[in-house]
């Protein structure tokens, strides 16, 4: 059975991309251009991961996914943006279901051994509930591999 990837990304050159690159790997993959129209896909079905942006039309990201993990409509999730700083990874380490980062531009390598790991329960490790003091490392962030 193929694992199934929600991935919500706004730049469709980026979304094409990385769809056609899932695909290749064997995963089923449902996207979103929009953080509402990823809301409809949660609502439909709930996928085995969420690879989100964090800079998504007019909203930021993290504000949806801060609310779908408190209606419990959140699968674990790997955001992978451009715009990841120690602020944002604090906040997306108090979301539990947020199980890593991954920083823009990436290798393809790298995105897969994040899926990879973020599928088998890898990047989740101690529980991520308890986000450590400002400015300690995260090891699910943008450094772990």
């Amino acid at each position: 059975m193929k694992r199934e990837i929600l991935l919500i990304e706004n730049d469709a050159r980026i979304l094409e991309l990385l769809t056609r690159f899932l695909e290749r790997r064997g995963y089923a993959v449902q996207s979103a251009a929009s953080l509402d129209a990823a809301d409809r896909e949660l609502r439909l079905h709930r996928p085995d991961l969420v690879v989100s942006d964090l800079l998504v039309g007019e909203e930021h990201a993290a504000d949806r996914l801060e609310r779908w993990a408190r209606a419990d409509r959140l699968p674990p999730t790997l955001v992978v943006s451009g715009c990841l700083d120690d602020e944002v990874e604090r906040r997306l380490a108090a979301v539990p279901e947020v199980v890593g980062t991954l920083p823009k531009p990436f290798r393809f390598e790298e995105l897969e051994a994040r899926l990879e790991a973020a599928l088998e329960g890898g990047l989740a490790g101690a529980p991520a509930a308890a986000p450590g003091p400002p400015g300690a490392p995260r090891a699910t962030g943008a450094g772990a591999t």
